[in-house]
């Protein structure tokens, strides 16, 4: 990161280099926003290989759930904005929502802070239905 903040490496190598460390199971993978949302951009496979792998990093044992639940949050936010396609916006959605469900629901905070996203996402009508589908698809019980 700081190479890139230095103007020594751009955005979407550091991208593919969070990717590999992902792919390789790296110890500790430091994850932001923008470049998960880099590495669904340059992700070519159909099913966002790349972002899985990254994405196993939000929520595992050792997650810090402030950082990780902001991590995912801006996340959501910002590929819902982007320029991606519907359908592969709507699978890399799924994707984190999966990993951070499962934390939320290990801490026992999921229906509190998954009604919270969706009342969060007000300005963002495509992402605000699309937390309410996916909810109600995986029997998740959030009262609006």
């Amino acid at each position: 990161m700081v190479a890139v903040e230095a103007g020594m490496l751009d955005r979407g190598s550091y991208a593919e280099a969070v990717y590999g460390l992902s792919a390789n199971k790296h110890n500790h993978v430091g994850l932001n926003a923008p470049t998960l949302v880099q590495i669904v951009l340059q992700d070519p496979s159909d099913s966002l290989s790349k972002l899985r792998a990254a994405a196993a990093f939000i929520g595992n044992e050792t997650a810090d759930f402030n950082s990780h639940v902001s991590v995912a949050w801006e996340f959501l936010k910002q590929v819902w904005i982007a320029d991606i396609p519907h359908l592969r916006r709507a699978q890399a959605t799924s994707i984190m929502l999966d990993r951070l469900v499962g934390l939320l629901a290990r801490l026992g905070v999921a229906e509190k802070t998954y009604r919270k996203m969706i009342n969060s996402s007000r300005h963002q009508p495509l992402l605000r239905e699309h937390l309410i589908s996916w909810a109600r698809g995986h029997f998740l019980n959030i009262k609006i």
